[in-house]
């Protein structure tokens, strides 16, 4: 008999006043081999070239690049009768953030400019801006979930 794993949700709040819960989860997907030192390095350094290039909050670009790419749902695939039939699955706000996040590293790694911070610079701005390939990735999604409309029954 297998035995029930519980799972912890981490409470984001107890952290100091500075850090934004957007940062946080920014760092977090930034992560690699456990180099968190690493990742706010590079994080803070990208603030600073963003408050630079554009005179402007960073933290008001950051958000308003999030909240162009967030997608308000995503295409799961479920099988019925040896069928695969694809549906449209809503997503709480933190999941589309966190989606947004993967998508914007994602791309911004399959950017060609020098150095990753450049990478990604650019690829804020675009999001920030509404064109790049964040957010004709999210148009995709869109489009495929026109085309499954059939499937949904309201």
């Amino acid at each position: 008999m297998s035995r029930k794993i519980f799972i912890y949700k981490k409470n984001l709040k107890n952290y100091s006043k500075t850090t934004n819960l957007l940062y946080l989860l920014f760092i977090n997907k930034i992560l690699k081999k456990g180099k968190k030192l690493l990742a706010k390095r590079l994080f803070f350094t990208l603030l600073d070239y963003i408050q630079l290039k554009t005179n402007q909050n960073p933290r008001i670009i950051l958000e308003k690049a999030i909240r162009n790419i967030s997608p308000l749902f995503l295409i799961k695939k479920k099988k019925i009768n040896n069928v695969i039939f694809h549906f449209p699955t809503f997503l709480t706000k933190l999941e589309s953030i966190k989606i947004s996040i993967v998508w914007l590293l994602h791309f911004a790694k399959n950017r060609s400019e020098k150095t990753f911070n450049l990478r990604l610079f650019y690829e804020i701005i675009d999001a920030s801006k509404g064109i790049g390939s964040c957010i004709k990735k999210k148009q995709e999604i869109y489009k495929l979930a026109e085309s499954v409309k059939y499937n949904i029954e309201i």
